[in-house]
């Protein structure tokens, strides 16, 4: 069953929230990774980023990638804004986690495969809202 977004042109999942129920990130890439490039979800900002260690961050970041990466449609950015609380080693280890990572160890994508979907130009994307519009103006 495909998801009523994705029928309607969306292409970009962002936030990607993955304490959410339903959105286990697992689920997400099985269930729409076909259709969905998912912009987040790298890094929990919510227990893992302000509670965990470096190290812990590191793996977590590189089980994400592991997780979200395969077969293209992922931007790697944390789940929400990094807040004051949070160590600034923490900082550091997640925006290292990628680039030392298995996940990455291959030549870096061109930008049709990583939003792993044809790229709708804006006037088509404007027709096609165009076409649904019921408000004023």
């Amino acid at each position: 069953m495909r998801f009523a977004l994705i029928d309607a042109g969306v292409e970009i999942l962002n936030p990607v929230q993955t304490s959410a129920r339903y959105m286990e990130p697992e689920r997400l890439k099985r269930e729409f990774g076909r259709d969905v490039t998912f912009w987040g979800g790298g890094c929990d900002t919510q227990m893992v980023l302000p509670g965990a260690t470096p190290q812990q961050v590191r793996e977590h970041v590189r089980r994400r990638l592991e997780i979200l990466m395969p077969g293209g449609g992922f931007v790697f950015s944390q789940v929400h804004n990094v807040m004051a609380d949070v160590p600034p080693e923490n900082v550091v280890a997640m925006l290292e986690a990628p680039s030392n990572s298995a996940a990455t160890e291959r030549p870096p994508p061109s930008l049709g495969q990583v939003a792993g979907r044809r790229l709708v130009r804006r006037k088509t994307l404007i027709r096609r809202c165009a076409g649904r519009h019921t408000g004023p103006g």
